[in-house]
């Protein structure tokens, strides 16, 4: 894991690479995965080899593997939760929600 100019809070786990970036409790950025620019909120989930640059994450949420999701300075991209699942502001891309405690307990053991 790479941590550069990023703010991380307890419980994190990092297999990939963040920088720049603020992460909330509990994140976890999955084996090759790389957050740039972007705010991740408690108990999200970043998918292996998952790119985000200029992110702005809700809680909960499970960004899938391998997705791509861009952003800009000027105009973040919002990845919000809402119910079961969670849509991005800007294209309804859909992403996952954490409601099962034990699924996402077993996440992180």
């Amino acid at each position: 894991s790479q941590v550069k100019n990023s703010i991380i809070a307890n419980g994190c786990i990092i297999e990939g690479r963040v920088e720049n970036s603020i992460l909330f409790r509990n994140v976890r950025v999955g084996k090759n995965a790389c957050v740039q620019n972007s705010i991740i909120m408690q108990r999200a989930v970043i998918g292996e080899d998952a790119q985000l640059d200029c992110v702005i994450c809700d809680k909960n949420v499970l960004i899938q593997p391998e997705a791509v999701l861009q952003g800009s300075k000027d105009k973040p991209l919002c990845m919000l939760n809402t119910a079961r699942n969670s849509i991005s502001h800007e294209e309804g891309m859909p992403v996952r929600s954490w409601r099962d405690k034990a699924e996402f307990k077993r996440m992180f053991t």
